[in-house]
């Protein structure tokens, strides 16, 4: 009852349904994990479901359950090691033996980019506070305390370049690409637009950065911009994705919202094979990417016309098939305030997505 705890690929923003993927559905008894969605709320975002010995899903192990549980459905019932979901009038799901007490109405058909929205009677769950814990339950409305959640059927997944198929996590076992290049040098930047200050302060850059001890802040906004469409308002999403191809720009702004602020600030970029959807491409297979501190943050209606003005220079990212790794010191931010970084590519034919995940820790983070 193995399922991979890794984060799928290319959701897109919450209530934003994603082209159909070309496979059957999960209605018809192939096994799937599901994932949880929920941005904003670390506790319930990105969690797989666990039944406990209570029969009760969890998020997270819980009431005795030490793995991530995989289901099926026939019937539009939900099946977990032979027994069947049972669903109470609190909306409460509990498996059981007995079949007089199935609850029908389980579907997995609404697709994703890679899998199904796990729903009964074509609605999503709520994720409840339970003890120590959240339990899952699928009710008409929420009680105090409760958020809904996107679940997500999805298969297992095998990172690229690896041949084992096993439904346990699979550490990468190639070479990270080169860690990124800093430099306030930006006289190779292809069309990108007026910066108002590309100097570095060369106070912070050290040769040897120690690892960082502050907390991780992963960001509560991502948001897609296209050069081509310079008046539509930025793409919500899960996925970055970067690239500059012929003429046309598409650029990803992370945003975070910082709280106390104690100690030295790092922006780490990560990304290595186990990444979701991970498509790097480049000439001789690098693509080149630049980081940049924005002097605002911007909003559901901000354009790529319209974007804040770069502050600052980063970083340089260099990435290949393996990923790339990078990080570097920055300026801290105010405590309690909100702070976005800008990722463009500066050479032609430079090309990166790939899906922003917790577990394992992929794409942009913000130390404080």
């Amino acid at each position: 009852m193995l399922f991979l705890n890794f984060i799928i690929s290319t959701l897109l923003s919450l209530g934003v349904m994603a082209a159909p993927v070309a496979k059957p559905n999960f209605n018809s008894g192939e096994k799937f994990g599901v994932l949880t969605v929920r941005s904003g709320d670390a506790n319930v975002h990105q969690r797989n479901f666990f039944v406990g010995d209570s029969g009760k899903i969890f998020l997270g192990p819980y009431d005795g359950a030490k793995e991530a549980s995989t289901f099926f459905i026939k019937d539009k019932k939900l099946y977990f090691d032979n027994q069947v979901a049972s669903r109470d009038d609190k909306g409460t799901v509990v498996f059981t033996n007995d079949t007089n007490k199935a609850a029908e109405g389980f579907t997995a058909e609404v697709p994703t980019s890679l899998g199904y929205y796990l729903q009964f009677d074509g609605k999503s769950p709520y994720a409840c506070p339970y003890e120590t814990a959240y339990e899952i339950v699928y009710a008409d409305k929420a009680d105090n305390g409760c958020v809904g959640v996107n679940a997500i059927a999805l298969k297992p997944f095998t990172p690229a370049n690896s041949t084992n198929t096993s439904t346990s996590i699979v550490n990468p076992t190639s070479t990270v690409a080169p860690t990124a290049t800093i430099s306030d040098d930006v006289s190779s930047v292809v069309g990108v637009r007026d910066i108002t200050s590309t100097t570095l302060d060369q106070s912070v850059i050290v040769t040897s950065i120690p690892t960082p001890t502050s907390g991780r802040l992963l960001p509560n906004k991502i948001r897609v911009y296209k050069s081509s469409t310079p008046n539509k308002q930025g793409e919500s999403c899960y996925s970055p994705e970067v690239s500059l191809i012929g003429d046309e720009h598409v650029n990803t702004i992370f945003t975070f919202n910082v709280g106390k602020v104690s100690g030295k600030c790092y922006v780490s970029f990560h990304l290595d094979t186990r990444a979701r959807n991970l498509a790097i491409s480049g000439d001789n297979g690098v693509g080149n990417f630049m980081l940049y501190n924005l002097n605002g943050n911007p909003t559901d209606g901000t354009t790529y016309a319209n974007t804040p003005a770069r502050l600052r220079q980063v970083s340089r990212v260099d990435c290949n098939s393996e990923g790339c790794d990078s990080l570097v010191p920055v300026t801290c931010p105010s405590s309690n305030s909100v702070v976005s970084y800008e990722m463009t590519a500066y050479v032609r034919n430079s090309h990166l997505s790939f899906f922003e995940s917790v577990l394992p820790t992929e794409g942009l983070s913000l130390f404080i």
